[in-house]
């Protein structure tokens, strides 16, 4: 017995399916939607993972606060290995200048208190608002450690996954301080490529570190001391497309 289905089946499943592949934009959201509410406290910063966006998109990011707040978006692009950082006042309005994976950094600046948060995106090339700065990130080359299926030594993170070929994920590591030594290690089952962004909302600076393979193997591994004080987010994506699951060790001192 054969468990191919008819001609006809097959000629309605290729037709679907091309017009699914066709469709490369989602329609836009309606309504109003926000964030739960979020709170800070001190000189940490919450970091909060957008989603990739595609290089000409529009975003807007609006606030509802009672306090003063400093805020933030940072795209790395692991592809290119390229950042940017565009600040708040504290709302963002900005148009993406590449393609890449979206974090919303947001701090108190000493003070204690909570927000929410509103995120617009529209697709198109002709921004009314001013294009984001892209800055090259530092690609470094950590000191080689062994490739496995699991990490040895100190704890180190459960297991996360990537489920496309572009976008990356994003992990909130909280604050360093300048000259931390910061160590991320790797084991995953692809061929993974990983960014550190620091970023430190009161003085707007910023930094940012890819690597592909120094880990060994096809892992990523990052040491890096910090510049400055700041907010660390990860990011974690695949090289060429590719995309599964991995584990992750930080260690700071």
């Amino acid at each position: 017995m054969s468990f191919w289905p008819n001609s006809i089946t097959v000629a309605t499943i290729l037709m679907v399916a091309s017009a699914a592949s066709a469709q490369t934009r989602v329609n836009a959201i309606s309504g109003d939607p926000s964030s739960a509410t979020h709170c800070v406290s001190g000189n940490s910063a919450n970091v909060h993972g957008l989603g990739w966006v595609d290089a000409g998109t529009n975003y807007t990011v609006t606030f509802e606060t009672g306090i003063p707040i400093h805020t933030a978006v940072g795209r790395v692009a692991l592809a290119e290995r390229s950042n940017s950082t565009s600040y708040g006042t504290p709302d963002i309005a900005r148009s993406a200048a590449t393609a890449g994976t979206m974090a919303l950094f947001v701090g108190g600046g000493g003070q204690s208190g909570c927000y929410r948060y509103k995120v617009a995106i529209s697709a198109g090339a002709a921004a009314t608002a001013p294009s984001d700065i892209r800055t090259p990130s530092v690609v470094v080359q950590a000191v080689p450690v062994a490739s496995a299926q699991t990490i040895s030594g100190a704890a180190s993170s459960a297991t996360h996954c990537t489920t496309t070929a572009a976008a990356a994920n994003v992990h909130d590591l909280g604050r360093v301080e300048q000259g931390n030594r910061i160590s991320l290690t790797f084991a995953a089952n692809f061929d993974a490529v990983a960014g550190a962004h620091i970023v430190n909302l009161p003085t707007q600076q910023s930094v940012g570190y890819t690597d592909d393979n120094s880990g060994g193997g096809t892992d990523p591994a990052l040491t890096i001391t910090a510049p400055h004080t700041g907010s660390l987010a990860l990011h974690v994506g695949g090289v060429g497309g590719a995309f599964g699951c991995y584990r992750y060790k930080v260690e700071i001192r």
